[in-house]
């Protein structure tokens, strides 16, 4: 069943599991930069619970919001409404751990119907033990990661006290169940009991600040407030990153008008060493044409991550794979052949997202396209339109970090696989997959199983960080599948070429929308050991790009080829 929302303390108090509890798969976090500004994105969109979001299986408009090439600067996600109680719904909760975010419900009170509720809630420390316990059971139970807590109504004295009792409960029960556990507190009720927002950290909220995580800001906070906060932080001994500056995307009373400019609030929170707390943006679907709000959300999210320097890796383990599904299409296609043709939205299917939406280097642009996909509702559209000379481009689709372990599988090595499709393929619009590892060099000892690489040279200075680049050619010019790029400076082509293969997948023929192009999928297979590469870290993917010389000029007609899917895992391999 779906999660729903709790509205009441019966509610909450009568609520016990139902179902198979929920495991958690997020990414492990441990690669994110201790220390460095977070990017938290409090989803508030049409009162939460939209119809997608309600159906275990998703909905039916596949124009529906949802956030795609945006995950990898986004830290933690809280899925919020005004209920009592909001459970995130497993789908966002499925995305989100998938780029290595975490995932928050909300717990709020709200006005005099509030106030009542919480002198009941906190009437005692017992009452309150037996609130939180019942939060973090519904926590466990549904596989997210902790509570932002949101108290906007006054309160007695009594009540405060067992308050705070009830946050440091929270955060030692949130911290107990998963390392990722968090508890934010929301900046509204002060310690005098009154409801008043300060729009900073303060010594009427930094008790309730001090009991949690972290400290969600109220969004009417001015231009210096931000150095206020922070020196605020540092003197109570907590990191100024556990201080996140709201910024509401409607722009209400917001520092920098909010809407496309949020970029604005955001460096004056990163000068100050702040995290920050994107609060609605969803407005970008809720506000203006609704069929072009993709136009509208790669322009705002284009500013949010020019202003945002922190990239931490969406991804840290294997196996890892993509098919650019984003979670919604006009019809569901099964590795090139057509399953079912209607539209869909499910954001629980989204596979790995790359970090751009659509991106134009010279004249190559690469998109998310639904255009012809090969797995899910869209693939990765590359086009370029030839030149008087040749051209060139890489893209960077992933940040990862996945280590080259010391000790593989015996008899398996790391398998790298990728399908690709291509439109008119005699004029070479070449594609090349590119994986950027660093490491320490070292000279590899041969293999037992078979030849090892020419030997690498050690590094000259102890300790010394290299760089490689494992280059695999994706084109089919030729029709034969996928070759080994010839090495060059700072560019190791495999030296397997008898562990590369490639199987080519005739256009699908069916009723209605069939596949135009023929996919051809080919795979190698790598032994770290044999390369030098053991110990060393897979740090991110790049798609390469080139196109002949147009003979006649710049040329009119782009050439058209499509990325369908990545995967890269430990599998056996016959040794």
């Amino acid at each position: 069943m779906p999660a729903a929302y709790l509205t009441g303390l019966p509610e909450l108090y009568d609520w016990t599991p139902s179902g198979t509890a929920r495991v958690r798969s997020h990414q492990d976090q441990s690669d994110r930069a201790v220390g460095t500004p977070k990017l938290l994105v409090c989803h508030d969109l049409a009162g939460g619970y939209t119809k997608g979001d309600l159906e275990e299986e998703g909905g039916s408009d596949a124009n529906n919001y949802l956030i795609s090439h945006a995950w990898h600067t986004i830290d933690t996600f809280v899925y919020f409404s005004h209920r009592l109680v909001t459970i995130p719904p497993l789908g966002w909760i499925a995305a989100a751990h998938l780029h290595g975010t975490k995932v928050l419900g909300t717990f709020i009170t709200e006005w005099a119907e509030g106030g009542a509720l919480c002198e009941q809630l906190f009437a005692s420390p017992e009452a309150a033990e037996t609130a939180a316990g019942q939060l973090s059971r519904i926590a466990v139970h549904h596989g997210f990661d902790g509570w932002l807590l949101n108290i906007e109504n006054t309160l007695s004295e009594a009540a405060i006290t067992n308050l705070l009792h009830f946050i440091r409960v929270m955060t030692e029960q949130a911290h107990g169940m998963d390392p990722s556990g968090t508890i934010l507190w929301y900046d509204a009720v002060t310690m005098e009991g009154k409801l008043e927002w300060q729009d900073t950290l303060s010594p009427l909220n930094a008790p309730f600040f001090q009991a949690c995580d972290g400290l969600f800001v109220n969004y009417s906070w001015k231009a210096e407030t931000p150095a206020q906060a922070a020196a605020a932080a540092l003197a109570s001994g907590r990191p100024e990153t556990d201080v996140y500056m709201g910024i509401d995307v409607y722009g209400r009373n917001t520092y920098g008008g909010g809407g496309m400019d949020c970029d604005v609030a955001i460096k004056a929170a990163l000068a100050a060493g702040l995290s920050v707390a994107l609060f609605a943006p969803g407005w970008v679907w809720e506000h203006g044409d609704r069929d072009r709000w993709r136009d509208r959300d790669q322009e705002f999210w284009d500013r949010i991550l020019a202003a945002w320097p922190h990239r931490p890796p969406t991804a840290t383990s294997l196996p890892f794979s993509s098919c650019f599904n984003p979670g919604h299409g006009s019809d569901w296609w099964h590795q090139g052949a057509l399953a079912w043709q209607r539209p869909w939205w499910s954001i629980g299917r989204q596979s790995q997202q790359p970090i751009f939406f659509k991106r134009t280097i010279g004249p190559f642009t690469a998109e998310i396209s639904d255009k012809q996909p090969w797995s899910g509702g869209a693939s990765l559209r590359i086009t370029g339109l030839p030149q008087h000379d040749e051209q060139k481009a890489s893209f960077e689709l992933f940040r990862v970090a996945f280590p080259l372990q010391e000790a593989v599988p015996e008899r398996s090595a790391w398998q790298i696989r990728a399908v690709t499709g291509h439109l008119d393929a005699s004029r070479c619009l070449k594609l090349s997959l590119a994986l950027h590892l660093k490491g320490k060099a070292v000279t590899p000892a041969l293999d037992s199983h078979g030849p090892s690489a020419p030997a690498q040279p050690a590094a000259t200075e102890s300790g010394m960080d290299h760089t490689k680049v494992l280059v695999y050619d994706l084109s089919c010019c030729s029709g034969t599948g996928a070759e080994e790029t010839p090495p060059s400076e700072n560019v190791m082509a495999p030296d397997h070429p008898s562990s590369s293969q490639a199987i080519r997948h005739e256009p699908a023929a069916q009723a209605g929308r069939a596949s135009m192009i023929p996919w051809i999928s080919g795979s190698w297979h790598v032994q770290p050991s044999a390369l030098g590469i053991t110990g060393w870290t897979m740090t991110s993917v790049w798609l390469n790009c080139s196109m002949l010389a147009e003979p006649s000029g710049s040329s009119k007609e782009a050439l058209t080829s499509y990325l369908g899917e990545i995967a890269i895992k430990y599998a056996p391999v016959a040794i």
